[in-house]
């Protein structure tokens, strides 16, 4: 099983932070594989909570892709898929250690006969995929992008249960289909 990753920012809210500390602003980068430069300052960052008002583990950040992370869920997600992780920047949240990570890695896993496709003209949009199932063993234990999807973040069964087995919260997961 795989599964598109979303942040439950209406559960959880969101983090407010300093725009200036990142050196290139996230419309003007590229996320399809490319690490956003690494900033060497400690980020402070101020939490907005959300209809919970329960404290997550994974937070969005609005100034920056993808996610700011406690260090228990920065641990148990560099554990579970370290190669698909590039680290932009530390930070402070109140007194505790914060992380904001990048998804680096992408796999091209998407059966386009199969997905929901916007086509245009000139472009498409994927708008939800279907995996080929000859992946599954290769996403398994993978965080990852899809090849013309900056936004849409994918992860494996293996990684999914390191999390859930530590209580991650702040993530909502979308199954994904597989074709036949």
């Amino acid at each position: 099983m795989a599964y598109l990753v979303e942040l439950d920012v209406d559960d959880f809210g969101s983090l407010d932070g300093p725009e200036d500390s990142f050196p290139v602003s996230v419309v003007d980068h590229n996320w399809l594989g490319v690490p956003y430069p690494a900033v060497a300052s400690v980020v402070s960052f101020e939490w907005e909570p959300g209809e919970t008002a329960d404290t997550p583990d994974v937070f969005w950040y609005p100034q920056m892709r993808d996610w700011v992370c406690s260090k228990r869920a920065y641990d148990v997600l560099a554990g579970a898929a370290s190669p698909d992780l590039h680290l932009i920047a530390e930070g402070r949240l109140d007194e505790s250690p914060v992380f904001v990570v990048q998804v680096v890695s992408v796999l091209d896993v998407v059966d386009r006969e199969s997905s929901i496709i916007d086509r245009y003209p000139s472009y498409e949009i994927l708008q939800f995929p279907t995996f080929i199932r000859s992946a599954s063993a290769t996403v398994a234990s993978r965080i990852f992008r899809v090849p013309g999807s900056a936004t849409m973040i994918f992860m494996g069964e293996t990684v999914k249960q390191a999390i859930d087995n530590a209580g991650i919260k702040g993530f909502r997961f979308t199954p994904i289909d597989w074709s036949e």
